[in-house]
């Protein structure tokens, strides 16, 4: 049972345990999967007053006519309040901001706010001259023409929608009149919870701030939770907390504060809770407000009168209906498993994939091609019968070991790849990374098999974002981890890779011992893992009859690895005539199946208790979220908008922007716009400081310093051109990024600080090495590969027999074994030592031999062997059972002969 594995994974292979006190470092929660967003934002916008100014209310000219001109006299925002409410099952924030209209004209605007992937908008409103109007979800071609439609008519309209720049959302405001009045923007966002290890965070970043003159900030935040809170941190002290209950589940934060154009730290609130040994499950009734419901039937009656949209109101009512004779819920399923101490790492044995990228570029030739080879002889020794893997060499070309994809490991696989290994050089001239990647990516992944790919390079490359950004489509199936040589290392690359597939990296500056440190990720690959995760729904199927329907989402589940949290959504609509017995009766059990770390199937039974219903549609709302995220996935790999009609349903439904919707508010004006529309860029540039008057529907602009804007206008422009053909890529150094504390890792795990004798990384800063690239990616060259399954280059190498233990493990079987044959002119006078009891197993006795030798004669080389002999134990072990022998016995009497 997963119950039993359930507690903190063992320190036996390298990981200092988590104490049960909060000993949290400052900058932690920047190793956090969520956080990764955040560090890329970072990255594209380092300056912060510059990325600062764009978000919140301003004018928008920029975005459409790229107008480089200053102008922050528009909007000047007074008060900015966050109400937020953090669950076991999602975090909701509602922003308010208020600004004062000091323009003269109509203005189109823009409020742009960094959003999350973990996190979409639900609500928001616009408030000026006494009137408030809600958004409401159109599909975006309806709500694009409803938006331009009532600007030209003079009236307002205002239209939220995803961004060209996947890091923000936009909403636009057209024909803002000049008022005296405040504006105010009201937003509601949904949120999952972002977590790191087992507390759970509250971030409100810096960049989510507007640059602006003083104005007041005021946060509260409501937390409600089914464990006891252990301790919160809040780096800032001049908050307030107030525990409302004993059992220490609920408490409020607040948080006051003037902000305006100083530098502004990310406001961080972290939160122990005791451990949870056992999935959660909560659930909600989906309920209707019947003032909401008012509201919508007036809406209805006035959208009538529009011709344009009969049709589709029409539609949307019979859906309604037809939503209204079913009872909705939404379950959340919460899981943070903690492996027992108890697992011996010898008996785990989980399946998974391991892919190897070896650059073999020119820039490898010498050294690291060597160590790298070296390294490879290892790391193949240590994968285990339960294991499929593959090889790749990639420099301008690529090609692998096994054409036709990964293999189970065995003795034939091996031969293989053992011939492979020997012919790889560094001979493939420049690097080109994405073509292998794409590769690899567009295999359907095993949820039996968790994919994980190890990635050792020395470079750089063109395309950084493209590739980053296409691997982390695959996060739900596959985990990257990166090593960068040498000393000229693309490290955002590096980096970038393994955080965006929550996996970990290493820099290694030194290449004489590479394999001991390429040994310490792979060995952190085979902590223990719930994979190939699915939930059984039928009982509740059954007990809801014919009509019940649930959509779980996501739909494919990230394997569960070491110290990483599970959160699955599921939707359930049952007929109303089922569902007041539904809600009557004992609980209903859903069944969590995994492939557990020992190799077997694990289940666990979760209740859910439908007498005990929340009564709110955040977990409706962000289940439809998920849901769509997993839609949209669908039609990124298909090229197809094949699920808009799903989309756009859902959308409308549960009030989310999408791909395919957009939150739309028109209004006639009291007074219609008349006047040509105001639009100002508030990035500052040196060169321009007078306004742009902008005629948005003949697009043309006109300058109050005419002539000498076109010359700059002319000149930025043969800028541009000139950069595309004749900039080269950048050079990448090390010295403008600066480099990672000796290891960090870039998934769910914390930093780990490791003692030097472990068998993870070490924490000597002098061990480490770095990734350089001397030729750069070109992303539409084509990438012949070879036909057969040897690299390229005619240069043979034979087993690195200069290295005594390496010479000991290239000739280990994939059970695990020795043969008498393959060492008998090493280990001749132990073998005739034979005890009787083994004389009708020999190689059982040979590999205790050998065992012995490494274990006395490498014991200061363990990283290198602990995963070979793990293995070689383990087959020893279902040897001697057999038999009825004592391992203990029989390995010291090896010990004794070596």
């Amino acid at each position: 049972m997963i119950k039993n594995l359930i507690s903190t994974f063992s320190q036996s292979i390298g990981i200092s345990k988590k104490e049960s006190t909060f000993n949290l470092n400052k900058d932690d929660y920047k190793e956090a999967n969520y956080y990764n967003f955040y560090r890329n934002l970072e990255r594209e916008k380092p300056i912060e007053t510059s990325a600062r100014r764009i978000a919140g209310l301003a004018p928008i000219s920029f975005e459409y006519y790229s107008v480089s001109s200053f102008d922050n006299s528009c909007f000047k925002i007074v008060d900015f309040s966050v109400d937020s409410k953090l669950t076991d099952t999602c975090l909701t924030c509602v922003w308010t901001q208020k600004y004062k209209n000091d323009s003269k004209t109509p203005v189109e605007a823009v409020y742009r706010i960094p959003l999350s992937p973990l996190s979409t908008v639900s609500a928001f409103s616009v408030e000026f001259n006494g009137k408030t109007l809600h958004g409401k979800i159109k599909d975006s071609i309806t709500a694009q023409e409803n938006y331009d439609d009532a600007i030209a008519s003079g009236g307002q309209a205002f239209i939220a929608e995803k961004s060209k720049d996947i890091n923000y959302f936009n909403f636009k405001l057209g024909n803002i009149p000049p008022t005296e009045s405040s504006i105010t923007i009201t937003i509601t966002m949904i949120s999952e919870i972002g977590s790191h290890l087992n507390s759970l965070h509250y971030l409100l970043h810096r960049y989510c701030f507007p640059q602006s003159s003083d104005y007041n900030f005021d946060l509260s935040l409501s937390v409600n939770l089914t464990n006891p809170i252990k301790s919160i941190y809040f780096d800032d002290k001049s908050h307030s907390l107030q525990y409302e209950n004993k059992q220490r589940t609920k408490c409020k934060i607040q948080y006051k504060k003037c902000l305006g154009f100083n530098t502004q730290p990310n406001i961080v609130i972290i939160i122990e809770q005791e451990d949870l040994n056992e999935p959660q499950s909560f659930i909600e009734k989906l309920i209707t407000n019947d003032k909401e419901e008012k509201e919508k039937e007036k809406e209805k009656e006035k959208e009538k009168e529009k011709e344009k949209e009969e049709e589709e109101e029409i539609e949307d009512n019979k859906k309604e209906k037809e939503i209204k004779e079913k009872s909705s819920y939404a379950v959340s399923l919460n899981f943070f498993p903690r492996f027992a101490d108890t697992i011996n790492k010898e008996d785990i044995y989980q399946k998974g994939e391991f892919i190897f990228l070896i650059d073999c570029s020119g820039s490898m030739s010498g050294k690291p091609i060597d160590s790298a080879r070296r390294a490879l002889e290892i790391i193949i020794r240590s994968l285990n019968e339960q294991c499929k893997f593959n090889i790749y060499c990639f420099g301008s070309s690529f090609n692998k070991a096994f054409n036709d994809g990964s293999r189970m490991y065995d003795d034939g696989s091996l031969a293989i790849v053992n011939s492979y290994v020997s012919n790889i050089d560094a001979n493939l001239g420049g690097t080109e990374l994405l073509q292998p990647i794409k590769d690899i990516l567009s295999k359907e992944s095993d949820p039996e098999y968790p994919r994980q790919i190890f990635i050792l390079t020395d470079g750089a490359v063109s395309n950084r974002s493209d590739l980053i950004d296409f691997v982390s489509k695959e996060s739900k199936t596959t985990r990257i981890f990166t090593y960068g040589i040498g000393s000229s290392v693309d490290v955002e690359l590096v980096v970038g890779l393994s955080k965006a597939c929550k996996g970990y990296y290493t820099f290694i500056k030194d290449t004489l011992d590479m394999e001991t440190e390429v040994m310490k990720l792979l060995s952190i690959a085979f902590e223990p893992t719930l994979s190939n995760i699915s939930f059984d729904w039928s009982q509740l199927l059954l007990n809801g009859g014919n009509g019940a329907n649930v959509i779980q989402s996501p739909t494919q589940i990230r394997p569960i690895f070491n110290n990483e949290r599970m959160m699955v959504y599921a939707t359930i609509e049952i007929d109303k005539d089922y569902a007041i017995n539904f809600e009557n009766q004992s609980p209903v059990t859903v069944t969590m199946n995994a492939d557990g770390p020992l190799g077997d199937r694990l289940s666990y039974s979760v209740e859910l208790d439908f007498n005990n219903c929340l009564q709110s549609k955040s977990i409706h709302t962000l289940a439809a979220f998920k849901r769509i995220q997993d839609l949209e996935e669908i039609e990124r790999k298909s090229s197809k908008d094949s699920e808009k009609l799903e989309i756009i349903k859902l959308g409308k439904r549960y009030n989310l922007v999408s791909k395919h919707t957009s939150l739309i508010v028109t209004s006639d004006s009291d007074l219609p716009t008349q006047d040509t529309m105001k639009v100002i860029n508030i990035l500052p540039n040196c060169n321009t400081q007078s306004p742009i008057i902008v005629d948005r529907f003949h697009t043309f602009a006109v300058s109050f310093n005419g002539q000498q804007q076109q010359q700059q206008q002319q000149q930025q422009q043969q800028q541009r051109s000139s950069s595309i053909t004749l900039r080269p890529s950048p050079k990448p150094s090390l010295s403008s990024s600066p480099l990672p504390p000796t290891c960090s890792f870039g998934g769910a795990g914390n930093i780990k600080k490791l003692e030097e004798s472990s068998s993870l990384l070490t924490s000597s800063s002098s061990s480490f090495k770095s990734l350089s690239r001397k030729s750069s990616i070109a992303p539409n060259s084509a990438m012949p590969q070879s036909p057969s399954h040897l690299p390229c280059g005619s240069t043979q190498y034979g087993t690195p027999s200069n290295d005594p233990l390496i010479s000991l493990l290239t000739k280990q079987k994939a059970n695990g074994s020795w043969s008498k044959l393959s060492i008998q002119d090493q280990f001749s006078t132990g073998i005739s030592k034979i005890p009787m009891e083994l004389s009708s197993v020999e190689d059982v006795w040979v590999t205790l031999l050998i065992i012995s030798k490494i274990i006395k004669s490498y014991a200061s080389q363990k990283s290198k062997w602990e995963l070979c002999v793990q293995k070689s134990n383990k087959w020893v072990k279902q040897q001697l059972s057999k038999l009825n022998l004592s391992y203990d016995q029989f390995l010291e009497l090896a010990k004794s002969n070596v």
